[in-house]
């Protein structure tokens, strides 16, 4: 969630037209004051959030964490973080009604999953090379880190078998993560070694040509080899045709094939990796297919006609699984899941229910794919 929001972010900073600057954050006071400027665009700024926690893992052990989770209340009514720790550092030696100023013998601490998986790192080492664009001019220091720590990661997981943990929250496909890492790097570098591996990756880009076109298109430029060119279109070309069919199997143009859970934010991702393919293929790529993802979340779905993100639209998603679900309350700008599918063929989305998260969770990509998609939309209209 972290790498993919950055991630996210920092393409979303580089086809943007404007940048606003609403919001002062002071880290050294951990103090954030909203509708006060600082001079630093507040995309800017939420990279760096999210580079800082990209990379907490490296700095204490030298790789990625598959994540931090509350022990303790978990997924509980509230969803408020206060509700979920007293604050203080677990000790053992108290019972659980015992306290001292900075430490209480109620098991509640975070824990960090510190498993290692390679598919993972190259997924952060993306995210890590592609923000080191964007923080680049301010905060040069924290931009060369993003950069060395990618750099070192690809070159580490280049070395080295791969390591696959699986976990419900780690990328399932490594080549795939191995392919877009191998992008960022070049885009941002521009060093051979990138583009060797890229041209020696040709069969795994291929086999993955529906996810891995996009991230190829945007460093086509770079590529002299006329082979890997020629097999690359014929791969394009043949997912187009297939593209095409996928889209005629509903009525709202958009690749929708929901398992369980509402899947707005994988056609938000959707859409972000075409928009892609349009800048650089039009001849091929229908920019259409943005717009539609963008009504798609704005309310033209299955189940009701209500937008996905809350306060944005005449009539949207208010009552959310977020962390004021028990205030049956939202955050604006929150992207929910959408339309869930009941089998055999019945969508649902209620729109009242904060607790079935399968179709009113938010999730930090969610807002952040969105946050691309619009920015993508009002560019190629622009045009």
């Amino acid at each position: 969630s972290q790498a993919a929001t950055t991630h996210y972010l920092s393409l979303s900073n580089e086809i943007a037209n404007i940048f606003p600057d609403q919001t002062s954050i002071n880290y050294e006071d951990k103090m954030v004051i909203m509708r006060r400027p600082d001079g630093i665009p507040d995309m800017v700024q939420q990279v760096k959030h999210g580079v800082i926690n990209l990379l907490s893992g490296y700095r204490v052990a030298g790789h990625s964490f598959a994540g931090i989770i509350a022990n303790r209340e978990g997924r509980n009514k509230t969803g408020d973080w206060a509700s979920q720790t007293d604050q203080l550092f677990y000790d053992s030696r108290l019972n659980e009604k015992q306290k001292t100023l900075t430490h209480s013998g109620k098991p509640d601490d975070r824990w960090v999953f510190t498993n290692r998986d390679t598919g993972l790192e190259y997924k952060v080492a993306a995210a890590l090379a592609s923000s080191s664009r964007v923080l680049r001019g301010y905060d040069d220091e924290l931009a060369d880190e993003c950069l060395e720590t990618a750099i070192k990661t690809w070159d580490y997981e280049q070395a080295n078998d791969p390591v696959i943990q699986s976990n419900a929250y780690v990328p399932r496909n490594t080549e795939l993560e191995e392919i877009l890492a191998s992008v960022e790097l070049l885009y941002t570098t521009g060093e051979q070694k990138y583009l060797n591996r890229l041209i020696g990756l040709l069969p795994q880009i291929k086999k993955n040509i529906s996810r891995a076109a996009w991230g190829i298109a945007r460093v086509m430029d770079k590529i002299d080899d006329e082979e890997f060119k020629s097999q690359f279109i014929e791969a394009l070309e043949k997912y187009q045709v297939e593209l095409d069919s996928t889209l005629n199997t509903n009525p709202f143009g958009v690749p929708w094939d929901p398992a369980i859970w509402g899947i707005g934010w994988k056609i938000q991702q959707f859409a972000l990796e075409h928009y892609f393919l349009v800048e650089k293929y039009p001849d091929m790529f229908d920019p259409e297919l943005v717009y539609r993802v963008v009504n798609y979340v704005l309310g033209c779905h299955p189940g009701s006609n209500i937008s996905l993100v809350s306060g944005v639209g005449a009539h949207s998603v208010t009552v959310a699984f977020g962390v004021y679900r028990d205030w049956r309350n939202y955050i604006a700008g929150g992207m929910v899941s959408g339309t869930s599918f009941i089998r055999p063929d019945f969508p649902e989305l209620k729109e009242d229910t904060p607790y079935l998260w399968q179709q009113s969770e938010y999730v930090m990509p969610g807002a952040g794919s969105y946050i691309f998609c619009v920015l993508a939309a009002d560019r190629l209209l622009s045009k």
